[in-house]
Parts: structure tokens; sequence; C-alpha cells
């Protein structure tokens, strides 16, 4: 191919050259040029004849080939594309070990014009792919175009750098895909729980590495970010804005595990400048090993040493302790170590690993009032908790741990109730103790501690905990306390609390499908009615299609029918089957199934109780 002069930028297909290069006979260019000649000439098919002669491959010296090509029917068409992969490897090849910036920017510029050509974009691609800083120009010619997206992620990069409202639209769709998944509103099964509140660990539970290394969100912001410490701190800056507007607990997850991906992707050109790279590293450490050690303690103690009391950089340590992982760990050993300390017989505000504990998780409690109103400043130690909550709830567990089963516990001491309502900290360990009670079945306990979620104004920062108790109320196997929880919590919470009703109905339901085998069928129906509401959700009906399923036998629509109402009012609305769907939906029903049929009798109910 030969090339012409010619500064018409804009008949060339692509983005424009960026100087007087010369531009070849390819797209617009050459049909204009062919047009152009037969417009003024007499003789086209000597006008054709010219051309081919000027511009074909090698001249006369390739004729005697392409002739035999000719001979065995290979188009020449094909022949000029096998030719031009051939050249472009051969170039590619030569880009990959040229380091050269300027001879580099030279040979862009003269490739640019035509990579909007789907052939020829590789090599520019690759050019700037080599360079370490793309001249402006180039990439500004890029940005607002379709080509964006096949840019090279070197270049894009750059672009990001250039136009960071371009990367906060590309990271802002991740976030929310992150934080809908996180909180149930994604894609995935209905039923699986992210129960961080829980009473111990599960040997299930991943690594905290190798629950990083499954995260699909955070290899993709290790991809954005490459070892530009610029984008990493646009995407703290994104973090900490997000976290302002929404609250949400995930984002602090993002904040801590991001730093630790980097860590085991052994990216040390990013982690190693950020400031909060040893604290998240110590924390880390405590949630694989599920407490806070005194080892431990002495590493958070010797690196807050380093930190001034109003350093902004506070913020971010705030945001890593109220990582879910990291804020559930220090409840469950603050409330450990406040047990060891009862059967010790010691004096609580005398345990230092409960007074740090209890400090740190009093960071994490204020991490979205320190970003939201910049105000970087470490709490102070409160006696409030060391000397009225710990002791009051001490004595608490001594009554518990030492009363007969049948036996009413101790009147509570209304101060108790007062911590609960007006500090944080107060109320995620007293909350957690409630949880401890349900798992050893302690019915009076619950009992006489449920008024206290009934009287929280907003479960907005608690819902992870009633997630993890109806996981309790279901491990636990007990009817009674299964009656207590939902009827006197649960069911008055999401009637009073209508922006988190979906929250409670999707746990109800959870509860239903791991519990319909120990419930006898008046109990099933009872409760089925009880939480079908006139709202719709798609994973309360998947749970829903679910119990169905599995109870098919002793659930109809003649026992039911609020839930085959539930059901075909959901599949119409949502138009995921046919006209036949109510027949479908009933098709699989039995008769009312009798009480001698019902998978427990009265004798086996009162067995499992005794259990």
């Amino acid at each position: 191919m030969d090339h012409i002069n010619n500064n018409n930028n804009n008949n060339n297909g692509g983005s424009g050259s960026t100087s007087s290069q010369p531009l070849f006979l390819i797209g617009n260019i050459g049909a204009d040029h062919i047009v152009r000649s037969l417009s003024q000439t007499t003789n086209p098919f000597q006008t054709i004849e010219k051309f081919q002669k000027e511009y074909m491959f090698g001249k006369e010296n390739a004729l005697p080939a392409l002739s035999l090509l000719d001979l065995h029917n290979v188009p020449r068409a094909e022949v000029y594309l096998r030719i031009l992969e051939r050249l472009k490897l051969n170039l590619l090849k030569q880009i990959e070990t040229t380091h050269d910036d300027k001879n580099l920017e030279a040979l862009l510029e003269q490739t640019f014009p035509y990579i909007s050509f789907e052939e020829l974009r590789a090599v520019p691609f690759a050019i700037m792919k080599q360079m370490p800083e793309v001249p402006p120009r180039f990439l500004r010619k890029l940005i607002d175009t379709k080509l964006y997206e096949h840019c090279p992620i070197e270049v894009k990069r750059q672009m990001w750098l250039m136009d960071e409202s371009l990367f906060r639209t590309k990271v802002d769709t991740l976030l929310n895909d992150y934080i809908k998944s996180v909180s149930g509103e994604g894609s995935g099964s209905w039923m699986q729980p992210n129960d961080l509140f829980e009473i111990i660990s599960s040997e299930t539970t991943l690594l905290p590495a190798k629950r990083r290394e499954s995260s699909e969100v955070l290899k993709e912001l290790i991809h954005f970010v490459g070892k530009s410490v610029a984008l990493y701190n646009m995407i703290l800056h994104f973090f900490r804005t997000l976290f302002v507007s929404n609250k949400k607990p995930a984002l602090c997850n993002l904040r801590a595990d991001f730093l630790m991906a980097l860590h085991d992707a052994n990216v040390s050109e990013i982690y190693e400048l950020d400031p909060c790279h040893k604290f998240a590293w110590t924390l880390d450490a405590c949630v694989r090993d599920s407490v806070v050690e005194i080892r431990r303690i002495r590493e958070l103690q010797t690196f807050f040493s380093t930190v001034s009391s109003t350093d902004p950089i506070i913020g971010d340590l705030a945001m890593i302790t109220a990582n879910p992982f990291t804020s559930h760990m220090l409840v469950r050993t603050a409330f450990a170590t406040l047990v060891t300390v009862v059967q010790k017989e010691a004096i609580p505000k005398d345990d230092e690993t409960l007074n740090y504990v209890t400090w740190l998780l009093s960071i994490s409690l204020q991490a979205h009032s320190m970003i939201q109103t910049q105000n970087f400043s470490l709490p102070k130690q409160t006696k409030e908790i060391s000397q009225t909550l710990y002791p009051l709830l001490a004595f608490k567990i001594m009554d518990d741990q030492s009363r007969k089963p049948n036996q009413p516990p101790e009147e509570l001491d209304p101060e108790l109730e007062m911590m609960f309502r007006s500090n944080n900290i107060a109320r995620k360990i007293i909350l957690y103790y409630i949880l401890t009670r349900v798992a050893q079945r302690d019915l009076l306990a619950v009992e006489q501690l449920i008024h206290f979620i009934l009287n929280m104004n907003d479960i907005s920062d608690d819902l992870d905990f009633f997630q993890s108790l109806v996981t309790q109320v279901i491990n636990c196997k007990d009817l009674r306390m299964a009656a207590l929880v939902i009827d006197s919590t649960l069911l008055p919470i999401r009637n009073t609390q209508r922006e988190h009703s979906t929250f409670i109905h999707r746990n109800l339901v959870r509860f239903l499908v791991e519990s319909h085998l120990r419930l006898p069928t008046k109990e099933l129906v009872n409760y089925i009615n009880k939480f079908i509401s006139g709202s719709h959700d798609d994973k309360v009906t998947q749970g829903y299609r679910t119990l169905l399923e599995k109870a098919s036998p002793r659930l109809n629509n003649k026992n039911v029918p609020l839930l085959f109402n539930y059901l075909y009012d959901n599949v119409v609305e949502n138009s995921e089957v046919g006209s036949s769907s109510r027949s479908n939906i009933t098709q699989a029903t039995t008769p009312p199934i009798s009480s001698e049929d019902d998978p427990m009798s009265d004798e086996e109910e009162e067995e499992e109780e005794e259990e």
C-alpha cells in the first residue's frame, strides 16, 4: 500500500490525525479518491488499471506471486489480509521490545489516524500500552468515543487520571453491585445469610485471605488500579464519600479488604504507601484467629503511638475497624473476655484486653460520624462501659449461669436498659448476649431481655443481629423459643419499622424453610398466614416456592390459600410464566393432611422440647 498527502481528518473513519502525516488510501479516504478519479475521467477502465498499478502491493515485483495465487483461485482480498496480519504481528513484536519514548510517539503519530479500523487498531493500542505516559492529545480523542471500551487497561488508567468522573462511573457500578450482593439484594441464593454476628466462628467460614481471593469485585478493583497510587487514592475517596451518603458497612469491608487484597497480591508499590497497612494487617490477623490476643494489642498500641490524635488517617482507621468482620470479632472477644473475668471473679475495669477491645469497638462505631463531620479524633476510654455496663452484665451472666433451668432470673437493673438505649457499645454487646441465651435455649432470660429489642427506635445499624437471631432460633431447634422470638419480636418489629419489613420477611421465610420438618402442620400453616403480606419481593417469593416444594405434602390451596394467591399474584406481576401459571402452582397440591398423618406427633413434639 502506498500513501497520499491528505489533511482532511474527517474522511479517514478514525479519530483524526494529530499532525499533517500523509494518510494511506484506507476506508473513506480510498473510496473518496476512487470516486473523485472516476468522476474526472472519460476512460474509467484506464483509470482503474492505473490505480491498480500505482497502489498494488509490491508493485511489479509481486505480480508473479499474485498471478500464481490467481490461478489457484485465492482471492486478492484474502491475500492482502493475510499479508496485513503478518506485517502487523511483526510490527507488534518490535513495539514490545521498544522502550524509546520518542520513537514510540513518532510511530503513534503515524498510526493513530487508523485507530478506528478494527484490523489496524491493535498497533496504536500496543504503542500506547508500551508508553509510560501517553501524550494527552491522543487520550482526549479517545475518551468520548466508542473506542474507549476497546482500549487496553494501561491506556484506560491514564484516561481515568485525566477524567475522574469517567473513573467514578466505572467504579460506582462495581460498588453498587457489591453492596446489593452482600445485602441480599443481588443475584444468588436467597438463603445464604452473612451471619457475621454469630456465636462462634463457623468451621466452614473462609479465612480472610481465601474470602478475598474469591471476591470478583476485589479482583476488578485491583485490575483497575494496577500499580497506580493515584487511582488507588481515588477509589479510597469514592469509598469514603459513598459511605457518608449511604452508611453501608459493606464499604468499610471494602476499605479493609481492598488494602489487604493488594497485600495478598504483593502490590507493594501501593500497600506499603498506605499508612493504614500495618493496622489493617494486624486486625486481619485477629479476624483470622477469631480473637484479639495480648500480643496483637501491643502491636496496635505501638501503631497508635505514631498517630496524631487529630490525624485525618483516623477516619480510615475507623472505617477499617468498622469492617463487619472486624467489628463483630471485637464484640465476640469483648463478651468472651467478660465471661472469663466473671469466672475468675475479677474486676472488669482491671482487664487490659477487655478495655482495649472496647476502645477499638468505640472507634468502629464512630466511623461514619468522623468522616461525615471531618472531625478526626481518637475516642477516650469510657468509664461508663467498664464501671457500669460490664459489672451489671457480669451480674446477669452469673445469675443466668448459676440458676436452675426453670428458676426465674433476678430482676434486671433499670440502668442496664438505659445503657442499651443510650450507648452504642452497650447495645452491641447486650444484643450479642441475647444471641448466646437463644443458643442456650434459655427461654426465661430471652423473655426478660426481649423488650430491649422491641423498644429500639431504629434497627438500621443492627440488621446483622436480626439475621443471626433467626439463625440461632433455627439452630437451637426449640419451638417455644421460636414462638417467643417470632411472635413477640420479629412480627411486631416488621409492623412498626416498615422500611425493614422486607428484610424481616425474608428471614421469617428462611426460618420456615429450615424448620418446617419440626413444625406441626397446624403451626406451619399459622406461621405462613402470619408472615404473608401484601408487598412482593423476589427473594421472599423464591423462599415461599422453596418451602412449597419441600413441604408440598402438607401444604395445599385449601389450608394455605394465602400462600397460593401470593405466589400466583407474584407470577402474574412479573410475567414469569404463561397463563397456565396458576394451574401449575396448584397441580402439585394434595388434600389437607389429617392430624394422624402429621409428620410430627404430639408425643414426638414433647420429646423434641425435652431434648
